[in-house]
């Protein structure tokens, strides 16, 4: 349902961009319900925040200054995850640009053979129609002309692979780069998917489950419509787990043994975000040299943060 509520309204699922029809499956315009049309769309406080902006400028400035005395010939490439309306990339590119020429460093030119250049900003989404629009946003800005490419990029694959649209190079696992790369990842991994795990009164540990159902008539009809999002319901089910041991992600192993064995009381909730390991895990191969990653959301991030809730 998310995937299509990505697929169907585009450019219009973030909160600064108005639409009043989306495409149904036909391929034919229909237009949105008044329910639909007063939902709250995706936020954009931190993806179009011009001081994050300059601030993620200046951090990816100091990580190309200090690989470029190991890889003076490489680009750094610097991808964004979910790139969704495209402002955070012009506001980071215009941003970085404005520090380089600041410091003297000239992007070079790539259409000569003999020159490299230092930054290659990619712009990723999992939406066929959302990467077109990247291609229009380059094209029509001058800066982002010198240094942007984009790609599609589906983190639900098993197996992730990035394609450059413009430059035709391929990086994946199986095509490992030797150049330094850097990812941003705003709003984004909140939306991969999550184990949520509970301990009883008795210590023990189990593994939630969820259903989510409607009790709308269309529903059974196409389950995956975003039409559905207001009538959703959800029930939860938990089964018991020998341990939240997740296979082949020992970082997950360590934020269970650090942090929550030691802090966690009787009758308590904890996510372990097994995906999102899976995906720094797999991106960070994508490249033998460096990785640096910037990531902005909303959230606890610790335990001390959660002291009063529920639970803690």
């Amino acid at each position: 349902m998310q995937r299509r509520f990505y697929f169907e309204r585009g450019l219009s699922s973030w909160s600064d961009f108005n639409k009043s029809k989306i495409n149904n499956n036909d391929g034919k315009e229909e237009e949105l319900s008044s329910e639909i049309k007063k939902e709250k769309t995706v936020p954009y406080f931190i993806t179009s925040n011009p001081l994050i902006s300059i601030q993620y400028a200046s951090i990816i400035f100091s990580f190309i200054l200090e690989q470029k005395k190991d890889n003076s010939n490489l680009p750094i490439y610097i991808i964004e995850l979910g790139t969704g309306h495209g402002k955070f990339s012009k506001l980071v590119v215009h941003d970085l640009h404005r520090i380089m020429l600041e410091n003297g460093m000239e992007r070079k030119d790539c259409e000569k053979e003999e020159e490299e250049e230092i930054v290659v900003f990619v712009m990723t989404d999992f939406s066929r129609e959302i990467v077109d629009e990247f291609d229009g946003m380059i094209e029509n800005d001058e800066i982002m002309k010198l240094y942007c490419d984009s790609s599609m990029l589906d983190l639900s694959n098993e197996e992730l692979e990035i394609t450059l649209d413009r430059r035709g190079t391929k990086i994946s696992q199986m095509h490992v780069t030797s150049a330094p790369m850097a990812f941003i990842a705003n709003y984004m991994f909140d939306t991969i998917p999550t184990d949520v795990f509970r301990v009883s009164e008795e210590g023990d540990v189990f593994k939630g489950l969820v259903t989510s159902f409607s009790t709308n008539s269309q529903f059974d009809h196409d389950p995956s419509s975003p039409h559905h999002i207001h009538c959703l319901k959800r029930m939860w089910n938990y089964e018991k787990s020998q341990s939240p041991h997740i296979p082949s992600l020992p970082i997950c192993d360590e934020i269970l043994e650090n942090e929550y064995s030691e802090n966690l009381t009787s009758d308590s909730t904890f996510c372990v975000p097994t995906r999102s390991c899976q995906i720094l895990d797999q991106l960070t191969n994508f490249s033998s040299s460096s990785s640096l990653w910037l990531v902005g959301d909303k959230g606890h991030v610790s335990i001390e943060s959660l002291k009063n809730q529920s639970g803690f």
